[in-house]
């Protein structure tokens, strides 16, 4: 065997071959290219392309925009509401530089919206197209009693359509949900504080008759506390009534989040 000047004799049967035969048998193949490499890498058994154990929430499919008479009266914004009787509210994971957020699905699994924290208690809510389809806004708030506060559900954004007011009593904080004149319409006994059932059920009463439903389930990732929130109601309930008790269940868990903050902090 010859590399260069030198000549290396063959190895004895069963001897192992000496440091310069095997350097010889690499001389004349080029190392492997980029490409080849990262195409070697690719074929790895067990490669970790994601993140265990967290939801791919960017591929979550929207909602086709749903056809309407072009009569309807329906706001601009809310026609993904006309039809169905019950959606899905879960907060998002945090994102870094991205306030809080929250999806409204509805039961197929299909995003209808995306509520974006944009100040002190302020969300706006849009669609896939990103039309402004309401706004959620808190006027005033004491957290020294519960969920004492009042917010203001704009559809379109700018003029108010329905307003969540809270009063705090012993074990539960009242809620009433009222139209644009501040005239009663839904009312919620909601539990102060967090609890550790892994359900609890909302009635939303009219007249002292339950007319719909908000539960907080417990989150399916262990020590997460991001609850998912389902309300039913009438499919043929007015779209801002239904807007108006999406926006409830994001002020019932913005503000539980608060209270234990607060809690912790004392």
């Amino acid at each position: 065997m010859s590399t260069g000047t030198y000549q290396i004799a063959p190895p004895l049967s069963g001897a192992p071959p000496s440091y310069d035969e095997a350097m010889s048998l690499f001389l004349d193949s080029p190392p492997p290219s980029f490409e080849q490499a990262s195409r070697g890498a690719e074929r790895l058994p067990g490669a970790i392309t994601t993140e265990p154990g967290v939801d791919s929430e960017d591929d979550i499919k929207w909602m086709p925009l749903p056809r309407i008479d072009p009569s309807s009266s329906c706001p601009y914004g809310l026609e993904y509401l006309l039809q169905l009787s019950a959606v899905h509210v879960k907060r998002e994971r945090w994102r870094m530089l991205e306030g809080k957020r929250y999806r409204v699905c509805n039961s197929s699994g299909e995003k209808i919206y995306l509520a974006s924290d944009t100040g002190t208690f302020s969300y706006s809510v849009q669609d896939q197209l990103e039309r402004h389809a309401f706004t959620i806004k808190r006027e005033s708030h004491c957290l020294c009693y519960g969920m004492a506060s009042e917010c203001a559900v704009e559809c379109p954004p700018g003029e108010p359509s329905a307003f969540i007011l809270g009063s705090a009593g012993m074990c539960v904080s009242n809620i009433v949900v009222t139209d644009s004149d501040k005239c009663s319409i839904f009312h919620i006994n909601a539990p102060l504080g967090w609890t550790c059932r892994e359900e609890e059920k909302l009635p939303v009463l009219a007249k002292s008759v339950q007319v719909a439903q908000i539960r907080r389930r417990y989150p399916d990732v262990p020590l997460s506390e991001r609850y998912d929130y389902v309300i039913n109601f009438p499919r043929d309930l007015d779209v801002r009534m239904k807007a108006a008790l999406i926006a409830t269940a994001i002020k019932i868990d913005v503000e539980i989040a608060e209270q234990k903050t607060s809690r912790s902090s004392n």
